[in-house]
């Protein structure tokens, strides 16, 4: 069975490349430069080939604030790039996976279950919102995952970028209003593998939209204070305070707005059982040791 995998130089779709391997599955991995979802000749002349069984869409415009700037670069990967795999998809007969974000919510509530009314308030959010409804209304065969603060020891990402400069000893400010979920990707590593595993054996089979992402709900600030005490916990007279500033999102200055809390409820995705462990805290312990090998 074939699979693809857009958007492979990602973080998601680095951290999926280093650790998908099966005897029974054959995962192909493309970046933009062998395959740009963007072109639909491209795709088809793909899928004429490999006649893959699903397509996992890694490939997305992520930069929240260049979104702003750059509305129609953003819209074309995270709206019409999307309208091509489904119509390449319902061609082939091929299961749609796409990643979507915590950002299609307006973060006035948290605890946010699938079902809750979507309601952006940035650029980003709206494109991605976009591509779920068209994915919704256009086929049958397709899984929305959500995720929110994705991390994993590659590329730039909220738990790299706090780690070095806690390692650096640079002192900083973090909003301590926004709140969400963690999702490291090696909790969607295991949801794909498992998944596709059942797909593979037609077993179970889940369509729909699920929140996939790890817990307890935390804020911005608390997980930097997290990420300096156990990056310090030999030192204990090194004192978090010192260099992490406390600072409310309506003084932090970004040029997209930003949902308060977008924390999910992981109700669905837990009885699916294609996730072992929800919890980031130990996870997050260990990546902090793999980071520094």
């Amino acid at each position: 069975m074939n699979v693809i995998i857009t958007g492979a130089d990602g973080q998601l779709g680095t951290s999926l490349k280093k650790y998908l391997k099966s005897k029974k599955i054959n995962y192909l991995f493309y970046n933009k430069k062998k395959l740009d979802i963007c072109r639909y000749d491209k795709l088809d002349k793909i899928f004429k080939k490999i006649k893959p069984k699903i397509i996992i869409n890694c490939a997305a415009f992520t930069n929240v604030d260049l979104a702003e700037e750059n509305k129609k670069k953003c819209e074309s990967i995270n709206f019409f790039a999307v309208k091509n795999l489904i119509k390449i998809s319902k061609k082939y007969n091929t299961f749609l996976i796409h990643f979507s974000t915590d950002y299609i919510f307006s973060g006035k509530k948290g605890n946010y279950n699938e079902k809750d009314k979507a309601n952006p308030i940035n650029f980003y959010g709206y494109t991605k919102l976009k591509a779920e409804k068209i994915i919704q209304n256009s086929m049958d065969n397709y899984l929305i995952l959500r995720i929110s603060w994705l991390m994993s020891k590659y590329k730039n990402n909220f738990l790299n970028n706090i780690k070095q400069k806690i390692i650096n000893k640079e002192a900083f400010s973090m909003v301590n209003d926004q709140i969400g979920n963690p999702t490291l990707c090696s909790s969607i590593n295991e949801f794909i593998e498992n998944f596709c595993l059942k797909f593979y054996s037609k077993n179970i089979l889940y369509t729909g939209v699920f929140h996939l992402s790890n817990e307890p709900q935390i804020s911005k600030y608390d997980f930097s204070k997290f990420i300096f005490q156990n990056i310090n916990k030999d030192n204990k007279k090194v004192k978090y305070k010192n260099y992490i500033k406390p600072i409310k999102s309506k003084n932090f200055k970004n040029i997209a707005k930003r949902p308060l809390n977008t924390s999910f409820n992981l109700s669905k995705i837990k009885k699916t059982k294609l996730i072992m462990n929800f919890n980031w805290k130990k996870e997050v312990k260990d990546l902090l040791k793999e980071i520094d090998e």
